[in-house]
């Protein structure tokens, strides 16, 4: 449920890996079916599309032995999150060697991966949908941290590398709730390191040279990080990145029949919510709704298997159940 983010010290990597291609295949369980002979020579570029707005595109180019991909050679596309497709959140464009993405009014922040099979193979490619730039969203995080949006906007791009040790730290755009973050530094002798997170203090001292962190709800996280000597800055940097709710998994089911939904394998513990009551504990729920209408179920999954404690994942279930035999 989490991996750790690219540091960097001087010219030293701290951390080895910062892997946002791989979570949500590691998050959500994804299993992508494995990519042809011919596909080695298919290239998107870029293969790692940042939405910040609803209202913009974003074009790829496809290429297959470094020509353009005929437009009648680009098939299904199927984007995908904790298991489900979401192609309702983007309207696709093909073209002879490029394919566009544009956001629909059901775009929601996230982290996806877009599948596109072609003639010659699969190409995987990433979605980022932090909308960090839509109108009221600064605005409001802004007024909730009693700053100003110019304010707000200067700490989100801060970078400071200040007096014998520069530090930088680099976040993917989305994180799930649930997740860990980790990060880890070299000491700097005689120093006490301070981390936070939106304004509070969660890891300071002498010490406090590795920060774990899980993200217990949805939000724009700024995290702020200083090494001090007295009154001396030794060190310091701020990067930000959103904190997103895994996307709802939009379901029907007729009234008065009974189902039985799995939860993601993997965890020691499951609680299950009917429009918000428990509803029962286990990998499974089974249920039967007795009125049509609108309905959420809620699955909490913690106490992983494997990966870091206090770590979890909620899966939400936006039902509408209809009267039997309108069920799709």
């Amino acid at each position: 449920m989490y991996f750790k983010s690219l540091i960097q010290r001087g010219t030293s990597h701290l951390s080895a890996y910062n892997a946002p291609r791989s979570l949500i295949l590691l998050v959500m369980g994804i299993a992508l079916a494995g990519v042809s002979a011919g596909a080695a020579e298919l290239k998107a570029e870029p293969d790692v599309l940042v939405f910040h707005r609803t209202d913009e595109s974003i074009t790829t180019t496809l290429t297959r032995g470094g020509q353009a991909l005929p437009a009648s050679e680009i098939g299904e596309i199927k984007l995908w999150a904790s298991g489900h497709d979401y192609d309702e959140m983007f309207r696709y464009g093909k073209a002879d060697g490029t394919l566009t993405l544009t956001p629909t009014k059901y775009c929601e922040v996230g982290s996806y991966d877009l599948v596109v099979k072609t003639s010659s193979g699969k190409l995987n490619l990433l979605v980022y949908t932090p909308l960090d730039e839509m109108a009221g969203t600064l605005e409001k995080v802004a007024a909730s941290m009693g700053v100003t949006v110019e304010e707000l906007r200067k700490r989100m791009g801060l970078v400071s590398s200040l007096g014998r040790s520069g530090v930088s730290i680099s976040l993917p755009e989305v994180y799930y709730e649930g997740q860990a973050l980790e990060l880890e530094l070299d000491d700097i002798e005689g120093a006490t390191h301070t981390w936070k997170i939106n304004d509070s203090v969660v890891a300071e001292g002498p010490d406090a040279t590795r920060l774990f962190y899980v993200f217990s709800k949805p939000g724009l996280v700024i995290l702020e990080y200083a090494a001090t000597q007295g009154d001396t800055v030794l060190a310091a940097e701020t990067a930000s990145t959103m904190v997103a709710k895994v996307p709802p998994v939009q379901w029907k089911v007729p009234r008065g029949v009974e189902f039985t939904l799995h939860a993601t394998p993997g965890y020691g513990n499951y609680s299950w919510t009917v429009n918000g009551k428990a509803s029962g504990q286990g990998s499974a729920l089974t249920y039967a709704f007795k009125e049509a209408g609108a309905a959420t179920i809620e699955c909490l999954c913690e106490e992983p298997a494997s990966g870091p404690e206090g770590t979890f994942l909620r899966i939400t279930y936006t039902v509408t159940v209809t009267e039997k035999g309108n069920a799709g």
